[in-house]
């Protein structure tokens, strides 16, 4: 697999920052002209600890993940790579738009970690506490949305070494499988897996 061109690296990485920078800005002056500098303060600490937890949560999964994957389908061309750099850039790119976005629900975490008192009125059907539906399950569906995103994401990055580095009639070969009798190919999901041998 060839090295994403360090130009269209340099761009998307320059543009992402652009945007976060004029964001942070455009907030900045607001809260400073209304006299809430503290607040503004509060927030982008608790979002920049989100982005790093986050980031780093993501991009050890996904590296391990993906480097494996680039590591077999490099065997299977005859190639003699660890998937490093592979492994790096699509892990590093996953992990920094998650991390924006984790930061992003501040204040989400901030309402789970600075629960007000039980409101008193429990769910007719479950028995929980009101305050349960206010505070802790937006957190926990933000816990599970960004597990899923993490899962599928990984899946897809993982798969892309398998098919980049197979010629067209090996790709064929290995991805349908037709039975002797010339019914029509099966998908065969197998070959994503690593060999005994590996």
């Amino acid at each position: 697999m060839n090295r994403p061109p360090r130009l269209i690296v340099a761009v998307i990485a320059l543009l992402a920052i652009v945007l976060v920078v004029f964001g942070f800005l455009g907030d900045w002056y607001w809260f400073t002209a209304v006299g809430y500098e503290d607040v503004f303060l509060s927030i982008l600490s608790i979002r920049i600890v989100l982005f790093l937890i986050a980031s780093a949560v993501f991009f050890g999964f996904a590296y391990v993940n993906i480097r494996y994957a680039a590591k077999n389908a490099a065997r299977m061309q005859g190639e003699s790579t660890d998937g490093f750099s592979i492994a790096v850039f699509f892990a590093g790119l996953l992990a920094f738009f998650t991390g924006l976005s984790a930061s992003g629900a501040w204040d989400t975490v901030f309402k789970y970690l600075n629960q007000a008192p039980p409101f008193g009125i429990s769910d007719p059907i479950f028995g929980f506490d009101v305050g349960f539906y206010v505070f802790s399950l937006p957190f926990y569906n933000l816990l599970l949305n960004l597990c899923i995103v993490l899962f599928i994401l990984t899946l897809i990055l993982s798969a892309l070494p398998y098919l980049l580095n197979l010629p067209g009639d090996i790709l064929r070969s290995k991805i349908f499988s037709r039975p002797e009798g010339g019914e029509g190919g099966k998908l065969n999901m197998w070959m994503f897996l690593p060999s005994p041998g590996c």
